[in-house]
């Protein structure tokens, strides 16, 4: 509780001695509030070599207003190269190499804003390359005046907790292209090329495909055959 005295004095005579002082006093309330942070990517799968943005939105539910309102993003290694970032509303960003001693590769970027009123969001967008397949797990944290402040046992000045994190996992592919070379009918000798078969007698059909060259083109993963067999005909082996 804050008191605020005042007196007032002239030089002429006072005929009333004692309204002369005043005084007013006003309740301190520590903040409550909760920020949320969430993150969503524009991508997913991502293939090698092109763009990603995740943006990433803070939110203050109210009912304070938070100062010093930070999102710090941990950038996921081997997979992703960090290329920029851009703040909404003035934030000010830090892109930063952690690694000891650095290698110039940049994992962490923190974002802040000094003032986020009750009902207001901020966003930060980051963009990133793909280098290497894989799935990239891309972390955020938020933090601010408010959740520096809390000591264990004191008043809660921010929460939940839970939501005070966010993260978004990004699979980082290849681009194939795959094609169909032959498809050869073969007697039972598995060499003898044949255009016609009596019936009952086995045959096989030889089945090739290859991954394409090309700019951009590498290998294929989890590659699927699925063979439509004529009317008449039986699988007997493969």
């Amino acid at each position: 509780t804050l008191s605020y005295e005042a007196d007032v004095t002239s030089s002429t005579t006072d005929i009333f001695l004692f309204n002369y002082k005043a005084t007013s006093e006003i309740t301190v309330q520590d903040s409550t509030l909760d920020l949320l942070v969430n993150k969503v990517d524009n991508s997913d799968p991502l293939i090698i070599g092109e763009q990603v943005t995740y943006t990433i939105t803070v939110e203050n539910r109210g009912p304070s207003d938070s100062e010093n309102v930070q999102a710090i993003d941990t950038l996921p290694p081997n997979f992703l190269q960090f290329d920029g970032v851009v703040a909404s509303d003035g934030g000010v960003c830090t892109p930063t190499d952690t690694s000891a001693p650095p290698d110039g590769t940049i994992d962490q970027v923190i974002c802040e804003w000094a003032l986020v009123r009750d009902g207001e969001e901020r966003t930060m967008d980051i963009t990133m390359t793909g280098l290497a397949k894989g799935t990239a797990r891309n972390e955020v944290e938020i933090s601010s005046r408010e959740i520096e402040a809390e000591v264990v046992g004191g008043p809660v000045l921010e929460g939940p907790e839970a939501n005070n994190v966010a993260s978004e996992n990004t699979t980082i592919t290849t681009r194939t292209e795959l094609a169909a070379v032959s498809k050869t009918a073969l007697a039972a000798d598995g060499t003898t090329v044949i255009t016609e078969v009596d019936a009952e007698e086995d045959f096989f059909f030889d089945l090739v495909f290859e991954v394409q060259n090309g700019p951009g083109l590498r290998e294929a993963d989890d590659v699927m055959l699925v063979v439509l067999l004529p009317d008449g005909v039986t699988l007997r082996a493969l």
